[in-house]
């Protein structure tokens, strides 16, 4: 493959094969991935495992030190407990961390942004989220989006500022700040960042090892 587009297309095609090494995956499919694909490493937050499909096709993870490899394009959906994504930053050497409970749907669009299709995603680092009715780019935060049946997103904003751009106009959203988007606009409230049962998942997990569930 020469492009990105022509890897992911390829990915698509042959039902997207898991792995941890990219060049195995290559060398089983005799193509090349390009340079600009990531390492996305997924894991179970619990000792229990998970199971998660990728293009359709299930895979399990027996427990929390199982890890499976993600690749650009991939539809990834959760479909027994939660997981977390992690993804090197190298630009800003920083860690991005992503809590995707069951029942997310979720891709990467490339290595700067993921789509959220369906459910809840809990995020940290330099990366913006894309979903039917916005994208939210963050600066220094921890924040979660949550995108609901019908298209409405929505948005609680725990650290940092996250900048929501919609078909209506542009928003920045600060800590403490939580929004409502529909396709008719954007609801804007306010809640104690220090206090939400949110912040009180996040703060016991994101220290850790792995991203805190949503």
């Amino acid at each position: 493959a020469r492009t990105m587009r022509e890897w992911v297309v390829l990915k698509e095609k042959y039902g997207g094969i898991p792995t941890t090494d990219l060049r195995q995956t290559a060398t089983r499919l005799n193509i090349l991935p390009c340079t600009d694909q990531p390492e996305i490493t997924i894991m179970p937050r619990t000792s229990a495992g998970g199971m998660f499909t990728v293009n359709g096709h299930t895979l399990t993870a027996k427990d929390s030190t199982t890890l499976h490899g993600i690749l650009i394009g991939e539809e990834i959906l959760i479909t027994r407990n939660p997981f977390a994504v992690m993804m090197a930053d190298t630009t800003r050497g920083e860690m991005i961390q992503l809590s995707v409970p069951q029942g997310t749907r979720f891709r990467f669009n490339s290595a700067t942004e993921v789509q959220v299709l369906d459910g809840i995603m809990g995020v940290r680092g330099a990366i913006t989220v894309t979903t039917p009715n916005g994208t939210y780019t963050p600066e220094g935060t921890v924040w979660t989006v949550e995108v609901k049946e019908g298209g409405t997103v929505k948005v609680h904003v725990l650290e940092g500022d996250v900048r929501a751009r919609t078909p209506r106009g542009e928003t920045v959203l600060p800590a403490g700040k939580a929004a409502t988007v529909t396709s008719s606009g954007v609801i804007e409230t306010s809640f104690d960042p220090t206090t939400s049962p949110r912040r009180d998942r996040k703060s016991t997990r994101l220290n850790s090892s792995h991203v805190s569930q949503s």
